[in-house]
């Protein structure tokens, strides 16, 4: 072993153990790996691949993830152990493996850990319960064998892990196995484009079968939406933009990597994955998880910039990277057992644009040494509110934000997700808006057929609309049918071919309309939890009317206490004035009564309309408004 080797060889040990610690100090699981984790439990108990009792749905898009959680959890029963045990693993062993194979340069080792600790969105994502952690094991690998050039069918092979772990991400290895089957004989070539295309296009055949769609319905819900390009796009570089601002080691690093290993031929392949993926998030419109979906092309860059950094200068890059990290309004590296706590959600937990810090988000309830999670399995409150649907003898609960509600529903609740992630009819559904402002991405808001909930509750044909009652049907013997039932397999040709496409009703594109004042319904009580009212507002507000003028003197408005809003007061049409809630400190999620008073010119002239908007953040849980003549906070 040489002098730079052994120095390299305490740098790695390091580098490992800095992760390990800084793993453990932010370790959490998401709601939606919780989408999957049902699935999961439903099959280990003899279920099969479903999520809501009977319905084979396929709600998740990382098969081969699914596949590694679920031999874990047939043996232990614990989130934990089933979504963090493997995470760490594969974190581990991916950044020990990329920075071994940099051994001789040991700059190169500093470098290169220093920008993967440094970047939140790598150390947030490299637990959470979802794919990431795998998707970076397997980058590592690939690249590696890639930049080896010894054997193609590994190589082939390797790519289809990684498109059967995260189907979109076969643009990240797509570039570099094409450029590596050059000069390779026409057997080679077959080999591993057959092993490239084997694990998902097997997947996909059995989905097929098995599900009736070869497509997860995550994807049908999230790229079915029918909403402009133009705002698609526009919300795509908006979540490039909150990278900046969230991660700022995670952009500069995709650039340096591009200027670097630009010049050697060898990191074109990855390079152009690289940015065809970046690519590809804009395209879709990024995601309201701020950061996760840049992560697999941050890996990339890291591992060619640990092929391409030397010299003096590299030795400066580890500390100048865990100083830009820190720049981030919340770092990783920082955050302890309470983090997010105290945050306010919309305009800081959740930007403008709807993107979040997803980990903080869940963090005080689903964070591993989180100082205000209940003991034992992770729920985020949802126990509580199973357990109050089952004491009112509900069978049915229409939701969003499904993981968590999901697992804790079991057997006894059907979940309908009103934003079609988990549900293959909603996923099908137009969506109402037709502002930016009214969608997250992710979370696009769908009209719910009229008769749906009581047809699914009752079992009862109640649809006013008769497109939609045959569409249910059919999709109803696709999920919940005899397998291979000859009409069953008819049906499932009947959507590949677009049969049914006529049942789909065409989507309002249009803003809310208003409702009427004196018609508000009592809602949540103050001091329940925000994330239990599920009663949100987007960035377009509500706007309530009167029946005839009012002159009282005070708005009492019971919303989430951390809201800042602005209620425009109208009359006849015309704007007579406005009152703002006073900035001041708050409880985050949790619903307050607030008196607002009207301004005089207001109460003189008289006002029949009022709109609520939102000033800071995406949407907040808004209960109700009334004018009143005294008030009480």
């Amino acid at each position: 072993m040489t002098r730079d080797e052994r120095r390299s060889l305490v740098l790695i040990v390091l580098a490992l153990g800095a992760l390990a610690v800084v793993l453990w100090r932010t370790a959490w699981v998401s709601d939606d790996a919780f989408i999957t984790l049902r699935t999961v439990e439903n099959l280990i108990g003899g279920r099969g691949l479903t999520w809501n009792p009977g319905e084979r749905v396929q709600v998740f898009t990382h098969p081969l993830w699914m596949w590694v959680m679920v031999p874990l959890h047939a043996l232990t029963g614990s989130s934990w152990v089933t979504l963090l045990l493997p995470s760490f693993a594969c974190d581990l062993l991916a950044v020990g493996l990329l920075l071994g194979s940099a051994r001789t340069r040991p700059a190169a080792v500093a470098g290169t850990a220093g920008v993967l600790l440094g970047s939140k969105a790598f150390v947030d994502f490299g637990t959470s319960g979802l794919e990431q952690p795998l998707l970076s094991l397997l980058l590592v690998l690939f690249l590696m064998e890639g930049w080896s050039a010894r054997r193609p069918l590994l190589l082939g092979a390797l790519a289809g892990l990684v498109a059967f772990t995260r189907l979109d991400a076969t643009l990240l290895v797509a570039p570099t196995l094409v450029l590596a089957l050059r000069g390779t004989s026409r057997r080679e070539r077959l080999g591993a484009v057959g092993l490239a295309a084997l694990p998902a296009g097997a997947w996909m055949a059995f989905s097929l079968l098995y599900f009736g769609f070869a497509l997860p319905n995550t994807a049908v819900a999230k790229l079915g939406h029918g909403l402009p390009v133009g705002d698609v796009l526009i919300q795509g570089l908006a979540y490039v933009r909150n990278a900046s601002w969230f991660d700022p080691v995670l952009l500069p690093t995709l650039l340096g990597a591009t200027a670097l290993g630009g010049r050697r031929p060898e990191h074109r392949g990855p390079l152009l994955g690289l940015w065809a993926s970046v690519g590809y998030v804009v395209w879709v419109g990024g995601d309201f998880m701020a950061g996760r979906f840049l992560v697999p092309a941050f890996v990339v860059a890291a591992a060619v910039l640990s092929r391409t950094l030397e010299g003096r200068w590299a030795w400066g890059l580890a500390p100048a990277a865990l100083g830009l990290a820190l720049l981030a309004p919340h770092p990783s590296l920082t955050s302890g057992p309470s983090h997010g706590d105290g945050r306010r959600i919309w305009g800081d937990l959740v930007d403008l644009n709807g993107i979040a810090d997803e980990r903080a988000w869940w963090y005080g309830c689903a964070g591993w040494r989180s100082d205000r999670r209940e003991p034992g399995e992770p729920d985020c409150s949802r126990k509580r509110q199973v357990e109050r649907l089952l004491d009112a003898h509900e069978t049915v609960v229409v939701a969003g934000g499904v993981g968590f509600l999901g697992r804790e529903a079991g057997d006894d609740l059907i979940v309908v997700d009103d934003r079609g992630l988990t549900d293959p009819l909603v996923a099908r559904m137009p969506s109402w808006v037709g502002d930016r402002g009214q969608w997250r991405p992710g979370h696009v808001p769908r009209i719910l057929p009229k008769g749906y909930v009581e047809t699914v509750r009752s079992g009862e044909d109640h649809f006013e609309d008769r497109d939609a009652a045959e569409l249910f049907e059919r999709l109803r013997l696709v999920t919940s049918g005899p397998v291979l039932a000859p009409e069953r397999l008819t049906t499932i040709g009947g959507f590949l071919v677009g049969s049914y496409d006529g049942l789909v009703p065409e989507g309002r594109r249009s803003r809310p309309g208003p409702k009427r004042l004196e018609a508000q319904p009592q809602g949540a009580a103050p001091g329940t939890a925000c994330n239990e009212t599920h009663m949100t507002f987007y960035r377009i507000g509500f706007r309530l009317v009167a029946d005839e003028p009012r002159h009282d003197r005070w708005l009492r408005l019971v919303i989430d206490d951390d809201a800042d809003v602005t209620v425009d007061l109208g009359l006849d049409g015309q704007l007579v004035d406005s009152v703002s809630t006073p900035g001041d400190d708050a409880s985050p999620g949790v619903i307050r009564a607030r008196c607002l008073p009207v301004p005089e010119r207001a109460a003189t002239q008289g006002y029949d309309e009022l709109h609520v908007r939102p000033t800071r953040g995406d949407k907040s849980c808004f209960v109700s408004l009334h004018p009143v003549e005294t008030c009480e906070g």
